[in-house]
């Protein structure tokens, strides 16, 4: 899919597991519009770290946490038609009601937007309650690219990872040097 020469909504999924180059790949596609000089917006839908805050101060990337946007109706509304693309980098960790807000505005545009997202990484049952990953394929029908090699690699990290979220599969480690559990009763 060309995003440069459509006029019309586009709508790409990016579906992968941990370690295939989602963010990789949409950050590639955010610098390619920047390069450009084509205004885009990319929200975090997880935590944003010091790579984030890195490439929105040392080289004014438009990076958001979408925990940190609200969709307003009326005249504070976001004028999303200003954009040429839109991200949504973990698009599995948005609220329901929030994307059916955006998505909603997104109806009164000509917009292209990226879902990056892996939908066997979810952290709270409401994410899984949710399931963000479906809503976007079915509300949306976005063309569909699925990651499935893994490009980035800690053995021992993958290796935690694959085994917690599937406890039947053999592992060749026996201990985990590099990784510690936390439990906590309580956010705070």
């Amino acid at each position: 899919i060309n995003l440069k020469s459509l006029d019309a909504p586009v709508y790409i999924a990016i579906k992968g597991g941990s370690g295939t180059g989602k963010t990789l790949l949409t950050y590639d596609i955010a610098k390619e519009y920047m390069r450009s000089n084509k205004k885009i917006l990319l929200f975090n839908c997880g935590k944003l770290n010091s790579g984030h805050d890195k490439l929105m101060h040392d080289y004014q990337w438009p990076i958001k946490a979408i925990s940190n946007y609200s969709p307003v109706y009326g005249d504070g509304k976001m004028n999303f038609n200003e954009y040429e693309l839109v991200i949504f980098d973990e698009a599995q960790r948005l609220y329901k009601n929030k994307l059916l807000k955006i998505l909603e505005m997104f109806q009164q545009t000509t917009i292209k937007c990226i879902f990056s997202y892996d939908p066997d990484q979810c952290l709270t049952s409401l994410e899984i309650q949710d399931n963000i990953p479906k809503l976007i394929e079915e509300n949306l029908q976005p063309h569909k690219y699925e990651l499935t090699n893994i490009i980035r690699h800690n053995k021992e990290i993958s290796a935690f990872i694959n085994n917690l979220f599937d406890l039947s599969r053999p592992s060749t480690f026996k201990k985990y040097a590099n990784v510690s559990i936390q439990y906590f009763s309580s956010k705070q």
